[in-house]
């Protein structure tokens, strides 16, 4: 399988940052730490789709720079403006959306 979405080519981008938050929610959600340990590992795995090493594309995190005043948000943001994302995936509109952009559903 590779990095693609019918002929369009796709890299998953994540950090470690994302992924903790995504284990503790899991966490506090009571989800089974096998299970989430398994979603996080399948993450990480879509990440390294159609690279040629092994590595999966991870940030390391933001830089604080951004003016936001969300700092999960902020650091999303700064992960996507660092990986130079052409598509940010959230259900959090309302951060997120400015005059400039669009929402694909």
């Amino acid at each position: 399988m590779e990095g693609r979405f019918e002929a369009i080519p796709i890299q998953t981008v994540v950090s470690w940052g994302m992924l903790n938050r995504l284990r503790s929610v899991l966490a506090g959600l009571a989800v089974d730490n096998a299970i989430a340990e398994m979603l996080i590992d399948s993450i990480i795995r879509s990440a390294t789709l159609g690279l040629e090493s092994s590595a999966p594309h991870l940030v390391l995190g933001g830089t604080g720079v951004l003016a936001m005043h969300d700092e999960e948000d902020r650091h999303v943001l700064e992960v996507a403006c660092a990986a130079r994302a052409h598509v940010l995936v959230t259900s959090n509109f309302r951060h997120f959306v400015t005059q400039d952009s669009e929402i694909l559903s």
